[in-house]
């Protein structure tokens, strides 16, 4: 166990738990049990479907796909029109980086 020169990184084993296996199991599966189930979307991709046949979810689509829109302005209007939802929610569908692109349905 230590630092390797050239790595910078830190080599760690897993003590044992009690009834032999390891903590990290334990600490892996609680993760698991919170996480979204595949198939879970954000809130963005919520709304989206929710608009489903109304001219507006064009709308949105067409917005979240150009850069000139901004989250937040997105977020704003939206939630306005009664679909609560935040900029951090907006980019992250944006980026990839949200439920749906980790579980695509």
């Amino acid at each position: 166990m230590g630092v390797t020169p050239d790595s910078g990184f830190v080599e760690v084993s897993a003590p044992p738990a009690e009834d032999g296996g390891f903590l990290e199991d334990d600490f892996l599966a609680d993760v698991k049990a919170t996480a979204k189930h595949p198939g879970g979307t954000c809130g963005m991709a919520r709304i989206l479907a929710s608009l489903e046949g109304d001219p507006l979810r064009w709308k949105v689509q067409q917005a979240l796909d150009d850069p000139g829109y901004t989250g937040i302005g997105i977020a704003t209007v939206l939630t306005n029109r009664g679909y609560p939802v935040s900029d951090y929610t907006v980019q992250r569908h944006r980026n990839n980086k949200c439920g749906c692109a980790r579980w695509p349905t």
